[in-house]
């Protein structure tokens, strides 16, 4: 019989399937779940330079959209931000004026706030308030980690070694397709995991620069080769595609790993300098107007929760497939959403020497 013939049939039973199953379908008026606003909040407590940052903005329910209302409508409201270490009042912010700004814009996020010298302490718990009104109070609870243990880094200027496919692996899982070569000084940093659990890193490397009496700091790139370290790096997990040939170095602004290859032992983080940090210096003597220049690398303990957090801020801002569940962001904020982190952070000079002055300006 021809093929062709049959389909007149299949469409008859499609269609005394689907009037059959019309039957079946049961309408449900289901009230929506227009919730009053909460706030969205992103905090974090830092050992290094005693820090302590604060981001905050109105989050509401997707009913409430239902009654059009502007994204940068202005949002302007009195209370107060508290931090608690222990139960002892540890610091306080009381709103100026009309009151934090809470607005959103093309740039801007919300209230942002920040400060420093704050004496966080390891095993010390903070607890933080935000009392703001018209929105319920907002709490969140925080245990600073034990500081990471390094043991040693050593960083290798005899020879810097070639590397022909570089890929750069942005915040969030974006990456860039194409690869690069570049020079990298090898740097060996040894890590203690100092707690039974899984421990969570961050890793960032900084300059500090002086002119005159001046000092500037800059942000460098981290590089690694060894991809065991990274593996449940979530950027990484996001950018990798899994028909892609293997990159030779990654490259991140941020880096976060876990003790999951060296658990309850010392580990071996074999990062990669770019040749630029080190690779311009000179003597004293061999400029007019030497330049004093520091590099060294942040590394930061945070807790599972924050880790956590994150993962799901990248698993979220990628999408979803057909086949996948939604993604449930990670929370520790109660009457609200974000996260309130807490990181101790170790500093380690990896390179101290000098540059002419006008070569960070390109001369």
């Amino acid at each position: 019989m021809n093929r062709f013939l049959c389909l007149p049939a299949v469409f008859l039973v499609l269609l005394t399937t689907l009037l059959s199953c019309e039957s079946m379908i049961r309408y449900i008026d289901i009230e929506s779940d227009d919730r009053s606003p909460l706030l969205a909040v992103s905090a974090t407590i830092d050992t290094d330079s005693g820090a302590f940052s604060i981001c905050f903005t109105e989050a509401r329910s997707m009913a409430s959209y239902g009654n059009w209302r502007p994204d940068n409508e202005t949002i302007i409201r009195r209370g107060s931000i508290t931090l608690y270490e222990d139960d002892r009042l540890f610091f306080r912010k009381e709103s100026e004026g009309n009151g934090f700004d809470m607005s959103l814009s093309n740039s801007r996020s919300g209230y942002a706030f920040a400060t420093t010298q704050l004496p966080f302490q390891a095993g010390k718990s903070y607890r933080l308030e935000l009392n703001i009104e018209g929105y319920p109070l907002a709490v969140a609870v925080a245990t600073m980690p034990d500081a990471p243990v390094i043991e040693s880094s050593e960083l290798d200027l005899g020879q810097p070694v070639k590397r022909t496919r570089i890929r750069r692996v942005e915040r969030f899982g974006n990456s860039e397709t194409a690869y690069h070569s570049g020079l990298f000084y090898p740097l060996n940093v040894r890590l203690s995991d100092n707690a039974p659990e899984r421990d969570y890193y961050l890793l960032r490397q900084r300059t500090h620069t002086q002119f005159d009496d001046n000092v500037y700091a800059f942000p460098l790139e981290v590089a690694i080769g060894n991809r065991a370290i990274i593996q449940d790096n979530p950027d990484l997990e996001e950018a990798y595609f899994l028909g892609d040939e293997e990159a030779e170095v990654y490259l991140f602004d941020c880096m976060l790993l876990s003790d999951m290859s060296f658990a309850n032992t010392t580990g071996l983080i074999d990062l990669l300098v770019p040749f630029e940090v080190a690779g311009e210096q000179s003597s004293q003597s061999m400029c007019e107007n030497p330049v004093h220049t520091v590099s060294y690398l942040l590394l930061s303990h945070l807790s599972q929760g924050t880790f956590a957090y994150y993962r799901s801020l990248v698993l979220q801002y990628n999408g979803i497939g057909f086949f996948t569940e939604p993604v449930s962001i990670a929370s520790n904020i109660e009457n609200g959403y974000g996260c309130f982190a807490a990181l101790n952070t170790v500093r380690k000079d990896i390179a101290d020497f000098y540059v002419c002055e006008g070569f960070w300006d390109g001369d």
